[in-house]
């Protein structure tokens, strides 16, 4: 840095007096700031705008992981979260500083010392972070990639390699660790010797049949179901791990235990009837709404009572020559971008009320954006018979 010019407490002092401002009202050190030499050997470095929030999860000592192939957009995950990471431009001019000392680290003094401070950078761009939600649309078609038909269809050899562990999902899939496991959940994913799996929907009707069976023989009412007596039943007939995992999808704690000190569990209704309806759509095409509800009715154990809002975000209905015709339609299958599902769905059906198109939308609302915000800002509203309806914004 030979030649370069140092400036002295006296002219920082003439600054001062020239801005008209009271010298006892500021801190006692001034920081003449200097270019460095070196600054391109920083280039590599990139500024982040991060919230209180991140911030805050940077200082417990928590890891931030950024996910993306070369094929796709970053983004940004904590361990419950996850952010899309966009590039932003500034007019500002951003500094890199090695070190800079802050009101609250200087110790007042009598005398004004003078400190040098090295600019190592200069960078007129920046990655913002805005909370976005997982890209989930790819773990679908890895977790079919090997379906689970049953230990009669497995290799032996070739099951220890089959199937992705949650590592290797958590490094193809865009989404944080606990936003991975609620996923795999939903999708009930197995974990199969470490990996995880899609049960071919086949194979999972078979293991629920056989634990509702388990139920009806023993007299079981819906909200007093034994675990363990379920699983010793069926040992010999399902893999202990497939059972436990398949158990834990359809029933939930109760809470309470029965004469000999055994937990008790309640089958879930919305579960069993969703998924013995979404089989019969997935397997039959045409059905009549009436035909539709009959098979449905005579898939569930008897007690169950059916509600048509269990299939919301599965099924459509359809009007085709006076008749109301089911179809599948499973909102897992819509694009990720809220934008082009907007346009999928009136490509599909012109108009649609808030109850029919709240199912295929419903997860992109947010703390700032519910489903009343997104209506009005990708569709255009009107009345028909009296019923608010919502068509394409930007159809005629």
């Amino acid at each position: 840095m030979a030649g370069r010019y140092i400036r002295t407490i006296e002219e920082s002092q003439v600054v001062i007096n020239h801005a008209k401002i009271d010298e006892s009202d500021l801190k006692s050190i001034t920081q003449p700031l200097y270019f460095s030499e070196h600054a391109d050997e920083f280039e590599k470095y990139k500024f982040i705008e991060i919230d209180p929030t991140l911030l805050n999860v940077l200082q417990e000592g928590e890891k931030l992981k950024f996910c993306g192939l070369k094929d796709e957009n970053a983004v940004l995950c904590t361990r419950n979260k996850t952010y899309e990471v966009k590039e932003a431009e500034t007019s500002n001019s951003l500094l890199l500083l090695s070190s800079l000392k802050w009101s609250d680290e200087v110790d007042e003094a009598d005398t004004r010392t003078l400190e040098e401070r090295e600019v190592c950078g200069i960078f007129h761009k920046y990655f913002e972070l805005r909370p976005c939600l997982p890209q989930l649309h790819k773990l679908r078609s890895l977790l079919k990639e090997h379906p689970y038909s049953g230990p009669e269809h497995e290799d032996e050899d070739v099951n220890q390699t089959t199937g992705y562990s949650f590592e290797g999902l958590l490094a193809r899939v865009q989404a944080s660790e606990e936003e991975l496991q609620l996923a795999l959940s939903e999708e009930t994913a197995c974990c199969i010797n470490g990996k995880w799996r899609m049960l071919d929907p086949k194979y999972q009707l078979r293991v629920l049949s056989l634990i509702l069976g388990v139920v009806e023989e023993n007299s079981w009412t819906f909200d007093a179901v034994v675990k363990d007596e379920v699983c010793q039943a069926l040992s010999e007939i399902v893999p202990a791990e497939i059972l436990i995992q398949c158990f834990s999808w359809y029933t939930e704690p109760v809470g309470e235990t029965d004469s000999n000190g055994a937990a008790l569990y309640r089958i879930i209704e919305a579960k069993v009837c969703r998924f013995m309806g979404e089989m019969i759509l997935a397997t039959v095409e045409g059905l009549t709404l009436e035909n539709f509800i009959t098979a449905w009715q005579n898939s569930i154990p008897e007690g169950m009572k059916l509600q048509t809002s269990y299939m919301d975000g599965l099924m459509l209905v359809k009007k085709v020559n006076d008749k109301e015709i089911v179809q599948y339609f499973p909102e897992s299958d819509l694009p990720i971008n809220i934008s082009e599902r907007f346009s999928v769905l009136f490509e599909i059906r012109e108009k649609w009320t808030y109850d029919e198109i709240y199912p295929f939308i419903a997860r992109f609302a947010s703390g700032n954006m519910n489903v009343g915000a997104l209506l009005t800002k990708f569709a255009r509203s009107s009345k028909s018979n009296g019923i608010k309806c919502y068509t394409s914004k930007h159809g005629r």
